[in-house]
């Protein structure tokens, strides 16, 4: 039987505590595909969907609304918060992504 490993667990976990977050974001369709692929992420998995998704996760971090302004302050609004906290969960799946991969080279 092949598990999740640690770091996926722990991502989809804190993915779970921030649903509401993740529906007020227009990339939210995006964001259930990439944790979707990320539950069924096992030892099994090839290197080649480990790097697709490794690159959806990119494609969403670079597509989420800017959290501060153009003078450079933090906005403090719900889209901001919504986004940090995506941005939070997309950066853990990705060191899980990159970790899965590094022990295979």
């Amino acid at each position: 039987m092949n598990h999740q490993p640690l770091g996926v667990r722990q991502c989809l976990t804190e993915a779970s505590r921030i649903t509401h977050h993740i529906s007020n974001l227009n990339e939210a369709p995006l964001v259930h595909q990439m944790l979707s692929t990320l539950a069924n992420v096992n030892s099994t998995t090839p290197s080649s969907a480990l790097e697709k998704l490794r690159l959806e996760i990119d494609i969403i971090m670079h597509s989420l609304p800017l959290v501060t302004s153009r003078k450079g302050y933090s906005l403090r609004t719900p889209l901001a918060q919504s986004s940090t906290e995506v941005a939070r969960v997309c950066r853990q799946a990705k060191s899980a992504v990159a970790g899965l991969l590094a022990r295979r080279h």
